[in-house]
């Protein structure tokens, strides 16, 4: 990514930041060879994987951390793409401060196929009620194949992209 930025001369309009995003900075294991071609697992899991040879560990910060660390960032206004396969509550819990001080004016998240146990399912629906109380409403589209108008979304067993929109954006 560094790489492409430098030849197509963007270094002045984008910082890469070399870590993933959570809900606390650490570490956390990569893994390389699963169906979705690399799946990061949560910080300071005791899991194994850090003997795995497939596995690597990555830094992971806060977005609220890496926004401190960028001051020439922290008054623009964001949109969130975040696809994480069941860590989506986490991420946003790390930028607590950015939610809160009306920087991001989207976020666009997938409700996948691991929220399909009942602890994961869980932290999205207190995700979505925390959201929900900072003014952020959650749309979907009809059809995910065709995009189209976003509608209204309520947490239900459908595997989609939703986005949740910040007061005063359109749905």
């Amino acid at each position: 990514l560094r790489n492409a930025v430098s030849h197509n001369g963007l270094n002045d309009r984008i910082d890469v930041v070399a870590a993933a995003l959570s809900d606390k900075p650490g570490q956390a294991p990569l893994v390389f060879n699963t169906t979705m071609g690399h799946s990061l697992y949560g910080v300071a899991q005791d899991n194994g994987l850090q003997d795995d040879p497939d596995c690597v560990l990555v830094a992971v910060t806060t977005l609220d951390l890496a926004l401190v660390l960028r001051p020439k960032l922290q008054n623009r206004r964001l949109f969130l793409k975040v696809d994480v396969e069941g860590f989506e509550p986490q991420v946003v819990a790390g930028a607590k401060d950015a939610l809160r001080s009306n920087l991001v004016a989207a976020i666009l998240w997938e409700k996948g196929n691991a929220y399909a146990t009942d602890s994961f399912l869980g932290n999205l629906s207190r995700m979505m009620d925390a959201l929900s109380a900072l003014g952020f409403t959650h749309h979907r589209f009809a059809d995910e194949r065709q995009g189209g108008p976003l509608l209204p979304y309520e947490l239900s067993g459908d595997e989609c992209n939703v986005f949740s929109l910040a007061s005063g954006m359109a749905g």
